[in-house]
This record gives structure tokens, C-alpha cells and sequence, in this order.
């Protein structure tokens, strides 16, 4: 990849180098200071040097700097491509970070992750081109996810504007068409075909015009019941369990059946957040361990916990929760026991006791999301996996009511 570029944002901004070497994302078209030399280097890394004849550079803090005179071989000025198809490419620099956009117009190259889609995907687009081909691209890209992201709900409502045009359009023809078709097939005149023939292709439109609409009837009849969270492109059968969100800890959840193959990837949203809204708050299904997986803690509020079944935001499943003010210290324990409705038992790095074998102030709640389980006291909540509880949990003990 060689030539003169300029680099677009998802957010629809050109990245400007100013004579003060700052790296501004804010230009809605791209002039002079929007261009950049691509140099490929024999590495297959590039660099990209400004309209004032200084290289962009990475620093270690994560700002970014477009005022070197030089971009030496395995400098601050190389970076690896990473090809997304379509003109649009992620930077990584040689600290292992990715170039992204932020929404009030700076850039920041000190992200860990480039999901597809994310402020990472940047669009090079060639100098000559005004963009407008991309603008429509980009507007088609968010019709889609907003279609592949609605419920089944909305499908259904416009089957039934379509229904009822086919209706109107039915009668609309076979009215005409009727009396013309009858007439034209008692009558003996030389001239019934100018009749017959007409009606026969007014009455056959019109019939199929009603059919359609009543076969879309019929299947909307079909459809009525069904939950509306299910999403197009998701399965009733994959479920996500929040297990732990704790004000500030990290979120502990778990997913059963996931989608399969390797492409598919879980975030944590606030709960009126868009699905592209994610920033680091991401991870590959691939590499967690979705019968205990973990995802950054939280502040208070409203969270959704979104699972994608491909690499981009076809929307599998959905979790909504809500995180309180107060939270209660997370413990493991191992080697387990119920004795007079407190656990004792072997204590995993506890804030104040460390590791050791103690046991628990009275148990208040508890809850068991598949093989584990939650005890929890005034200030702490104990969790245990069933092969770590000595103790077959009795429905009878006093903390073991209905939740």
C-alpha cells in the first residue's frame, strides 16, 4: 500500500496534521493537512508522513504526535497494517497498541483491542476521492445493524403494511377485472376477447395480490407468542447468566450454549447504548472461559451484558441488570461446609483474612447459577463451585428459603 491518503474515522472525520505537529480528528473534508504519504517499508510495516513533511508518531503514553523528521526502522513511525477489507485498516504500533478515534476529535494510539467496526477501523481513502462513495457506505452499514439488531416485532409490523397494500392492490384489480371476465364469457360478439382478455389478467393479478396479502397474515397468525428479546440471527437456546456485579468489581457471568466458531465476541454496555459503543469493554469468546468469564467492573447503573455471533454486530443475545451503590467484597472458598447456617471452609484472598480456614459470619441470601453457588453475609458474598462444597446443600436450612 503506497500513495497520498487521507484517514476517516467511524465517526465520519478526516485526521489533520497541524504545523504544531498535534494530531487533530475533527476535519469533515480532507485538504492538504489531511493528506499523508504512505511509505511501505520491506518489514511490510508503513509509515505516514504529513503535509509538513513530518512523520505521525506513536508515543508510549498513548498520544500521538505527527512531528518527526525521521522514521528509522523499527521506530515509533512504523506501524503494522492490519487489513479489514474495503479500503478500512487498524494501525498497531510497535508498543502493541491501536490507533483510534475518539468522538470529540482527538486520537489516541493506546488501545489493547480493534474490534470490527470499533473507533479502530479506519478508512484510508485515496487523494481525489471526496468520500461521498464511503459516506453512503457507512449510512448503509448502520441501516443494516439497526435492521439486524430490532426485535422480530419490527419485522412483523411491516409485513403487515405490506399486507395491507396487497389487499387494497387485489380488489383494486378484481373489481374491474370481475364484470369484464363475465361479460365477455356470455357474450357472443366478435369483440368478448377485448373483454375475456383483460379481465383474465386483472382477475390473476388481483387474485395473486390477495393471496400474498393473506399469506402474510397467516404467517404473522404464526408468529404471535413469540418473545420479543429473541433477535434475528440469534438462538432461543443460548442464554447469558450475570453470576456477580458487584459496584466496581469486575463482572462475573456465564454463557450457555454459545454460538459456535471463532468468531464470535461479548461486550458490556450501558443499557441505552448503541451495539458500536463498546471501547475496551470487549473480549473474543475464543479466549475466555464462558462458564466463568469476567468482564471490567462497573460503576452504578443500568448494564447490558450484549453477546455478537460473528465479528461484526449481528446480535445473538442480550442481558439487562442493574448495579447498586453498595457492593460486598467477593470471596472463593474451597473445601467447604454448611454448619449452623454459616460456611466454613478454606478462604481465597480475603480482604482482611487472607488465606486461611475460617468460618463465615450468618449466612442472609443465596443463590446458584449452574455449578456454583453464593453465600452471602452483611458485608461479603462467599462463592463455591459444588466440587468445593463438602456438604450437600439442604432446602431446609434456615438461609436456604426461596429466593
Amino acid at each position: 500500500m503506497q500513495g497520498t491518503v487521507s484517514l476517516r474515522s467511524v465517526h465520519g472525520k478526516f485526521l489533520s496534521a497541524q504545523p504544531d505537529g498535534r494530531a487533530e480528528w475533527n476535519r469533515n473534508i480532507a485538504a492538504e493537512w489531511e493528506y499523508f504519504q504512505v511509505e511501505q517499508r520491506h518489514n511490510g510495516k508503513i509509515t505516514l508522513k504529513g503535509a509538513h513533511g513530518m512523520y505521525v508518531s506513536a508515543q508510549p503514553d498513548g498520544s500521538v504526535q505527527i512531528n518527526r523528521k525521521a522514521a528509522p526502522p523499527g521506530g515509533w513511525e512504523e506501524f503494522t497494517i492490519e487489513d479489514r477489507g474495503n479500503n478500512v485498516v487498524c494501525l498497531k504500533s510497535c508498543h502493541g497498541k491501536y490507533l483510534s478515534a475518539q468522538q470529540d476529535g482527538t486520537a489516541q494510539w493506546n488501545r489493547d483491542y480493534a474490534p470490527p467496526g470499533g473507533w479502530e477501523d479506519i478508512q484510508f481513502m485515496q487523494q481525489g476521492d471526496t468520500g461521498q462513495g464511503a459516506a453512503h457506505a457507512l449510512e448503509s452499514i448502520e441501516i443494516l445493524e439497526d435492521a439486524l439488531g430490532k426485535p422480530t416485532q419490527m419485522t412483523e409490523a411491516s409485513t403487515k403494511n405490506a399486507a395491507k397494500i396487497a389487499f387494497v392492490i387485489g380488489i383494486f384489480l378484481i373489481m374491474p377485472g370481475l364484470p369484464l371476465l363475465i361479460i365477455g364469457s356470455i357474450s357472443t360478439a366478435e369483440d368478448r376477447l377485448a373483454m375475456i382478455i383483460p379481465g383474465a389478467i386483472l382477475m390473476c393479478v388481483g387474485g395473486f395480490a390477495l393471496f400474498m396479502s393473506v399469506a402474510a397474515v397467516i404467517r404473522m397468525g404464526s408468529t404471535e407468542g413469540r418473545s420479543s428479546v429473541i433477535e434475528i440471527g440469534g438462538s432461543a437456546s443460548t442464554n447469558i447468566e450475570v453470576l456477580s456485579f458487584n459496584h466496581n468489581q469486575p463482572i462475573r457471568f456465564r454463557i450457555n450454549n454459545p454460538p459456535p466458531g471463532n468468531s464470535a465476541w461479548v461486550g458490556i454496555y450501558p443499557v441505552d447504548a448503541r451495539d458500536r459503543e463498546h471501547d475496551d469493554r470487549w473480549r473474543w469468546l475464543r479466549d475466555i472461559d464462558v462458564d466463568n468469564a469476567t468482564l471490567p467492573g462497573q460503576s452504578k447503573g443500568k448494564w447490558s451484558i450484549r453477546l455478537f455471533s460473528d465479528d461484526g454486530y449481528t446480535l445473538h443475545e442480550r442481558t439487562d441488570f442493574e448495579i447498586l451503590e453498595g457492593y460486598k467484597n467477593e470471596v472463593w472458598m474451597r473445601n467447604a461446609r454448611i454448619e449452623a447456617s454459616r460456611i466454613i471452609g478454606d478462604m481465597i484472598d480475603h480482604p482482611t483474612f487472607g488465606n486461611m480456614n475460617r468460618r463465615t459470619s450468618t449466612i442472609i441470601k443465596r443463590t446458584k447459577h449452574g455449578n456454583m453457588h453464593r453465600f452471602e453475609t452483611n458485608n461479603t458474598t462467599y462463592l463455591i463451585k459444588d466440587e468445593d462444597l463438602a456438604d450437600e446443600v439442604k432446602i431446609n436450612e434456615p438461609f436456604w428459603g426461596n429466593d
